[in-house]
């Protein structure tokens, strides 16, 4: 299991080298522009993965990802992977170039390719990564 707790130095460190993305989605009918990194290649820069071409025991590792209000969402490493699901997933910062507000921030969850954002999680405090 590994855990990274957002909001601290270490999120600070992993995301600086990584490349910014920048997306428009719709929320409760409404479109916005998202900024923020794509989860994958945060995974990766921890060295959690999702790797390409999982196999194995990788097809069963979870990401949980948990916000101030005790919300959670899972997805799994093959639902990431760009060989299998290549679902996008992205932790951002900002919304229409602004940060976000504190009743969405400091991060928020953002899959873009969601029918409805059920797993958009505001508020992201945690990301644990498990499975074997």
């Amino acid at each position: 299991i590994l855990i990274f707790l957002l909001g601290t130095v270490v999120i600070a460190a992993v995301l600086a080298p990584l490349q910014r993305i920048t997306v428009h989605a719709t929320s409760h009918g409404k479109l916005a522009t998202f900024e923020g990194h794509d989860l994958a290649l945060i995974l990766k820069a921890v060295g959690a993965g999702p790797v390409e071409s999982p196999g194995g025991k990788n097809l069963v590792k979870t990401i949980a990802v948990s916000a101030a209000d005790n919300y959670r969402v899972i997805f799994s490493f093959s639902e990431l992977d760009p060989t299998l699901g290549n679902n996008q997933v992205l932790l951002i910062d900002r919304e229409n170039g602004q940060p976000l507000p504190a009743d969405d921030g400091p991060w928020r969850l953002v899959v873009p390719s969601d029918k409805r954002p059920a797993r958009w999680v505001r508020q992201v405090t945690s990301i644990v990564i498990s499975g074997n």
